[in-house]
C-alpha cells in the first residue's frame, strides 16, 4: 500500500516497488490536524495487516538550522506547521508495535520534482532567467535522487530491520552552491547572506544500507533527464 500515489515520490513508488506487506506513506493533508489524522488511520491499517511501514518525512523537522552539519540528534527549532506535523506523526508512528523506517528526505530530484531549490532553479534557467542563489561557496548536499529513495526503500524491506529507525538522507561528496549552479547550466546572481548554511549528516542510513550517490551525479541525472524530456516535447 502506498498513499499519495497521485504525487511526484508517490507515483514514482508505485511504479517501481512491490509493497506486499509493506505500507508507504507519501501523502499528505492540508491541515495539521488532517495530517495527523490520515497518519493513524494508515498506521491502524498497517498495524492490523501486520505490514511494515515506511514513512516519508522531510529535512525541515528541524526547522532554523544552526548547526553546520545536521544529524537526526539535531534538536527542533522553531518549527513551521508543515514541519510539526512531519515532527509529530513522527512520534506517533513510534507509539506503535511494527517495524518502521521514517526517511527524512531532503530535495528529491527525478522527473516531476519540483517545489525545491533544484527543481526552481533549473526551471528558472530553462526561461532563461538571471537566477538568485545565496552564499556560492557554501557546501550542499541537500539533494536524493527518486531512484535512490526508493532502492533504500526495496532494500530495507528485503533485510526485515527491526524495530524504528529514523535516518536523514542526502548525497555524498558536497559541493559550493556555485558549482551547484553551474551543472544545472546557469548563471545566477549570487548573494552573500548571514543566514548559516548546513550539510546533512546520513552515515545513520548508510549504516542501514543506504548507498548515496555524489552530489554531482545525482544533478547531472536530474539535468540529463529534464534536458530529454524537454528535446522529447520539441521534436513531437
Amino acid at each position: 500500500m502506498i498513499t499519495g500515489k497521485g504525487g511526484f515520490i508517490g507515483g514514482y513508488l508505485a511504479k517501481h516497488l512491490n509493497t506486499e506487506n509493506l505500507v508507504i506513506h507519501c501523502a499528505a493533508a492540508p491541515s495539521y490536524e488532517e495530517d495527523l489524522s490520515l497518519a493513524k488511520k494508515v498506521f491502524d491499517h498497517a498495524f492490523e495487516s501486520k505490514s511494515s511501514v515506511v514513512f516519508l518525512s522531510s529535512i525541515s523537522v528541524y526547522g532554523d538550522i544552526s548547526e553546520s552539519v545536521v544529524t537526526e540528534e539535531t534538536i527542533p527549532f522553531k518549527q513551521n506547521s508543515y514541519a510539526k506535523a512531519k515532527w509529530d506523526i513522527e512520534g506517533l508512528l513510534r507509539t506503535y508495535d511494527l517495524n518502521s523506517l521514517t526517511l527524512r528526505l531532503p530535495g528529491v530530484v527525478g522527473l516531476g520534482a519540483h517545489d525545491i531549490f533544484l527543481s526552481r532553479t533549473l526551471a528558472g534557467i530553462r526561461r532563461g532567467e538571471l537566477v538568485k542563489a545565496y552564499n556560492p561557496e557554501s557546501l550542499f548536499n541537500n539533494v536524493v535522487h527518486v531512484g535512490e529513495v526508493s532502492g533504500f526503500i526495496h532494500k530495507w524491506s528485503k533485510n526485515q530491520i527491526i524495530g524504528h529507525n529514523t535516518v536523514n538522507l542526502g548525497s555524498k561528496e558536497p559541493i559550493t552552491i556555485r558549482e551547484v549552479v553551474s551543472l544545472l547550466g546557469g548563471v545566477a546572481d549570487f548573494i552573500e547572506t548571514n543566514k548559516k548554511s548546513f550539510l546533512i549528516g546520513i552515515q545513520k542510513a548508510v549504516n542501514l544500507g543506504f548507498e548515496p550517490s555524489t552530489v554531482r551525479k545525482s544533478i547531472k541525472s536530474y539535468v540529463s533527464e529534464f534536458r530529454q524530456v524537454v528535446t522529447n516535447l520539441t521534436v513531437s
